[in-house]
């Protein structure tokens, strides 16, 4: 009797430690690994997602060689529910598989929930893409900008959330090199085809835009500290474009001492590329509803092809300001729809609305 009890204990004790194992692997995977984690479990709706300093070594060591895209309404909890900025995301993984693609979600929290969702599971399915959170003070320690973040300046803004965005963006690229594009610029042309490893784009005579970017950590330093340390000295809480726009234009021409720039012609500062806004844009602002309204599709696509641009920029903004809503289904003939399809295949696929 004394001996089947031992045996039993013995079995019962390998049980606990096989199922501690397990526990163990599975965590260790889910932490590293989100989209492995979304494998194993099926049925949870919610979990949390790795902090972006967990990458910090990978980041520094990968020769500017990744994309960022930001989120920066710094809720605790978050829901990839916009097919737009999906598909953004979805496009740069595509475009360019021999690059890692971030979207970093702001947060003054230590932690962050993510909830499944259609378009989660779309974009887990690239294994170049990566979804992490950043802590705001946690991020800037150590640059230019601890003593801005430990002010807790951005939370005083007028405009926090564009503020936030103006700020992480450049530090962003400051810490790691790389290229930032916002969450409704398409990628439609590889990077490393581009062959720059620093360019700004023009929006307007002398006037540059911040919704790409991109910088080597090296030698693009000199250009992303001028930005960092003008922000740390002139940031402006109450006006929308100051930071951003207004201020990578006044980098720009101090940096390059005056170079006079028309918004068509390419320009070069340094080791800085400064492109004419059709490479980025395709279109203008003044024009953007034409993307979203059938009749226009093949004006739109002859533009896309005419000039040979590396980005299109859809100008989500610019729809709230002009109180336009286009909720466009998977059989719409609008041109946006039309290039989703080819460019974010796995977000059209989910059939959300766009």
């Amino acid at each position: 009797m004394y001996i089947n009890l031992v045996g039993s204990l013995r079995k019962y004790f390998i049980f606990l430690t096989l199922v501690a194992a397990f526990i163990y692997l599975c965590t260790h995977l889910v932490k590293n690994n989100p989209e492995i984690g979304l494998g194993l479990f099926k049925n949870e709706s919610a979990f949390l997602i790795n902090n972006i300093m967990d990458d910090e070594a990978k980041l520094l060591s990968s020769n500017s060689s990744q994309i960022f895209f930001l989120e920066t309404h710094l809720e605790g909890r978050r829901n990839l529910t916009n097919a737009r900025q999906a598909c953004s995301v979805e496009a740069a993984a595509k475009t360019n598989p021999d690059h890692q693609i971030y979207l970093l979600l702001a947060t003054n929290e230590t932690q962050m929930t993510m909830e499944r969702s259609v378009l989660y599971d779309a974009l887990a399915a690239y294994p170049n893409i990566n979804i992490r959170y950043v802590n705001l003070l946690e991020y800037s320690r150590g640059t230019p900008l601890e003593q801005f973040m430990i002010e807790d300046k951005l939370s005083k803004s007028k405009f926090r959330i564009e503020h936030t965005s103006d700020v992480m963006r450049i530090l962003t690229l400051y810490k790691y090199g790389g290229l930032y594009l916002d969450l409704d610029v398409l990628s439609i042309f590889p990077v490393r085809i581009i062959n720059k490893k620093n360019f700004v784009c023009l929006e307007g005579h002398n006037h540059f835009s911040n919704a790409i970017i991109k910088l080597d950590l090296n030698e693009g330093k000199k250009f992303s500290t001028a930005y960092v340390e003008k922000l740390r000295t002139n940031f402006n809480g109450d006006d929308w474009t100051v930071n951003g726009p207004s201020m990578i234009s006044s980098v720009f021409r101090s940096f390059c001492n005056g170079t006079d720039l028309p918004k068509d012609k390419a320009g070069e500062c340094e080791v800085l590329t400064a492109f004419p806004n059709q490479k980025c844009f395709v279109i203008m602002y003044k024009n953007f509803t034409k993307f979203y309204e059938p009749e226009f599709s093949s004006e739109m696509f002859e533009r896309v092809k005419q000039v040979g641009g590396y980005f299109i920029h859809i100008w989500n903004k610019m729809l709230e300001f002009n109180n336009k809503h286009y909720k466009l289904d998977y059989d719409s003939k609008a041109a946006y729809v039309e290039l989703a399809k080819v460019y974010c295949p796995r977000v059209m696929d989910t059939k959300v609305s766009f």
